[in-house]
């Protein structure tokens, strides 16, 4: 009896992790890239390689707003480097 329920413990918790039977269904850009907000006139749509082709509409928002926000962060680092070249707080500023 415990060998029999510790293969079905086994089983159920093997099936856990079993891929999902349900096929996945391809989701086209709907809209225009030469639309969304960010493209210029020179280069309305640009995408080079190619990365949003395959994309659907709120996997391209989500590109676009992580793009954002690591512009965001790297213009504040940037103003760091120039704060910190020119204020230092510590020792009397006597820092070399």
């Amino acid at each position: 009896m415990f060998r029999a329920f510790s293969l079905l413990a086994l089983v159920a918790s093997a099936a856990a992790f079993a891929p999902r039977a349900s096929p996945r269904t391809s989701l086209k850009l709907n809209a225009d890239l030469s639309s969304i907000p960010g493209s210029s006139s020179p280069f309305p749509g640009f995408d080079p390689l190619g990365l949003s082709t395959d994309l659907d509409d709120m996997t391209l928002k989500k590109y676009q707003e992580a793009e954002l926000k690591h512009g965001r962060i790297a213009m504040l680092a940037a103003l760091g480097i120039l704060v910190q070249e020119s204020f230092h707080p510590f020792f009397g500023g006597a820092i070399s």
